[in-house]
Formats: structure tokens, sequence, C-alpha cells
């Protein structure tokens, strides 16, 4: 009788260990599903909070609240920030788009979060704070670009995020991306130090 139990109890012990690694990827998936929801869900309640109903629903359209992780993060902070400053819908709304333009083409929206910061930190204006992340998203975008392009001549970068704000910066202060790309190829690099540790 006890053999029986004891068989009993392998036989239980093996279906649920069997059970439980057939589910475990599933609650896996589950459980990821609800973080990605969890974050939407805060974007659209502090959209909803800040804004109202309309920009929510906007803002979903343009793909805003499909984000997730780092992301999300960065553009719930910066919506939090816009309307602390008392910053309007229509800006507020201006940034989504740049912000899903910028995702969506893998640029990290880390760079434009702090523009926003310090800009609201200096007290500057809703228009002046746009103008500035719309044209430093442009300079990333072709930051970007170069770095796309000397990555496709063999050149490997340490961080592609960190190359395109550095690029940029260079970018924005009127040094030309065939002149980068020229020093980058060569390794020269004695006038662009910030590219020293970023080049393998």
């Amino acid at each position: 009788m006890n053999g029986l139990f004891t068989a009993l109890s392998i036989l239980r012990h093996g279906i649920f260990r069997v059970c439980v690694k057939a589910l475990l990827p599933l609650a896996l998936v589950f459980s990821l599903a609800m973080a990605v929801s969890a974050e939407e869900n805060d974007l659209r309640t502090v959209l909803q909070n800040a804004y109202g109903e309309s920009v929510s629903s906007k803002a979903a359209a343009l793909g805003s609240l499909d984000m997730a992780g780092e992301e999300a993060g960065f553009i719930k902070e910066t919506v939090e920030m816009f309307a602390a400053a008392g910053f309007s819908a229509r800006l507020c709304l201006g940034y989504l788009d740049l912000a899903a333009d910028l995702a969506g083409v893998g640029i990290s929206l880390k760079d434009i979060e702090a523009k926003v910061r310090e800009g609201v930190a200096k007290k500057a204006g809703g228009p002046r704070v746009m103008a500035v992340i719309a044209d430093r998203a442009e300079w990333l975008k072709k930051a970007r670009t170069l770095t796309l392009s000397l990555e496709n001549d063999g050149v490997s970068f340490l961080d592609k995020q960190m190359s395109y704000r550095v690029f940029a910066d260079y970018l924005a202060r009127g040094v030309s991306g065939k002149d980068l790309g020229t020093h980058v190829m060569l390794r020269e690099l004695d006038d662009y130090p910030a590219l020293e540790n970023l080049i393998k």
C-alpha cells in the first residue's frame, strides 16, 4: 500500500513539474504583456490628468502609448515637465509626434528629455523649448545617418546612442559630416576627443 502511495506521489510530482515547465513561458509572456499594459496605462493617465482625454487619444493614435521600458519613462517624465511648466496641449502633442518619430528610427529619447529639463529649469517658454528640441531631433537624425554610414564602412561603435549624441553636438557646431567621417575612418581624432572612447 505504501508503495502505491509513493508511486502516486512521484507521478503527481512529475506531472506538476511538467505542467510548471510548460506554463512558465506563458506566465512570463503574460507578465511582460501586463508590464507593457501598465506602462501604457500609466502614460495614458499622465496625459489625461495633464491635458485631458482628447490629447490622450491623439497620443494613442501617434503610437506614443505603444512604447515600453526606458522610452516610455522618458515620455512620461517629459509630459509631466510640460504640464508642470504650463505648456499647451498643442506643444505636448508636438513633442509626442517628435518622440514617436525619433523612437521609430531607434534614437533614444534621453537626450530630448534632458533638453526639456534644461529648458524648464531655465524657465524658457514652451515655444522656445519646442524649437530647441525640434532642432536637436534633426541633428540626432543626421548623426544617426552618419553613424550608420560609418558602420557600413566597417567602423564599430561601443555605444551607438552616445555616438548619435556626440556626432549631433559636432554637427550642430558646424563640423561637416564628411569631415567627421574622414577623421573617424583615418582614426585621426585629436580634433574630436569626444569620439575617442566611442570607437572600437
